[in-house]
């Protein structure tokens, strides 16, 4: 018999939901605010041209995840807003900033 925690929705979406919320929390007010302070200019940029595109990612698939596996209306529309922001960022805007 297959245990509950692998056939239930939950524990996924409790772990995407935590992961996509600790990266952002994360890379908005501690690694991008310290290599902004700790790096030069073109370091920096170089930096985070290397760092949006895998952040991006990561953050439409989560969002994605959370998306799938939440039966509650208003969370269907903020999972699906981080989804479509996330994926374009990734596709649109973090391209044509990197150019």
């Amino acid at each position: 018999m297959i245990p509950d925690v692998f056939t239930s929705t939950g524990p996924y979406h409790l772990l995407s939901y935590a992961s996509v919320t600790g990266l952002t929390l994360w890379h908005s007010f501690v690694s991008g605010p310290v290599a902004f302070k700790v790096l030069p200019r073109p370091q920096f940029g170089l930096l985070q041209s290397k760092l949006f595109p895998i952040y991006f990612l990561s953050q439409s698939v989560l969002n994605g995840i959370c998306l799938l596996t939440t039966s509650n209306r208003n969370g269907r529309i903020t999972f699906a807003i981080g989804l479509v922001g996330g994926l374009l960022n990734l596709v649109i805007v973090g391209p044509w900033t990197s150019k």
